[in-house]
């Protein structure tokens, strides 16, 4: 298995160096594409600290490079989500109600890609970028200013792209399809009003606005109302 990222083609002359170990001193040896090494001098494993691992928020990977790390290290795979987060909610300023949208069709997106098997960062991206309401050329060029690389900000891109058609097909178009319409009737729920008449496009977007709608009387989700 060969991480996308880090391909020895483009390695220059930083590519193999060494760090102490924090444990007993000893000088390890990495390579740019390790993920962790193990000191030996105390068997300590150690992740490498020039690897950037906020990659692992959306690669198909990650599981494979990262499952032996530390939980402190762990905790860092959400590097990426949290700038893309933090950049979006900077972007809506003090429009508090679609900063509100966005975490609600956020976290819904992320649910339903796992529930559905879909590309979860790239579906991610795409629910954070489609409550921007950018074009897919500035939102691929959004995720690459936050340093996603460019199969995760074209993935993404390609979502909107299809979404903009107002007919998506492709699975990850259709889960953002339903988290934004399961956002909004999640908001309607708590405003005491009706939920939107849409149609969902996902199994699993059809059962979560089933239980959130389980406490609005008359109404069904999913179908026109009259």
């Amino acid at each position: 298995m060969k991480c996308p990222g880090q391909d020895s083609r483009y390695w220059k002359g930083d590519a193999i160096f060494e760090v102490a170990c924090p444990k007993c001193g000893t000088q390890v040896e990495f390579f740019k594409d390790d993920a962790t090494r193990r000191c030996p001098g105390c068997g300590h494993r150690m992740a490498n600290p020039g690897m950037d691992f906020g990659c692992a928020a959306y690669c198909p990977y990650a599981e494979q490079c990262l499952g032996a790390l530390a939980p402190a290290v762990r905790e860092r795979r959400g590097a990426f989500r949290d700038r893309l987060s933090r950049a979006a909610k900077q972007a809506l300023g003090t429009d508090f109600g679609r900063i509100g949208h966005l975490s609600r069709a956020a976290r819904h997106a992320e649910t339903l890609a796992r529930a559905e098997g879909a590309d979860t960062g790239a579906v991610l991206a795409a629910a954070h970028l489609a409550v921007l309401g950018l074009a897919p050329a500035d939102a691929s060029a959004f995720l690459r200013e936050l340093g996603a690389e460019e199969a995760l900000a074209g993935a993404a891109a390609g979502i909107l792209a299809e979404l903009g058609t107002g007919s998506p097909a492709g699975l990850e178009a259709r889960v953002v399809h339903d988290a934004e319409i399961l956002a909004a009737l999640e908001a309607a729920g708590r405003r005491g009003g009706r939920p939107p008449a849409a149609e969902l496009l996902t199994p699993s977007g059809r059962a979560a606005a089933a239980e959130l709608t389980e406490t609005i009387p008359g109404e069904a989700p999913g179908k026109e109302t009259p």
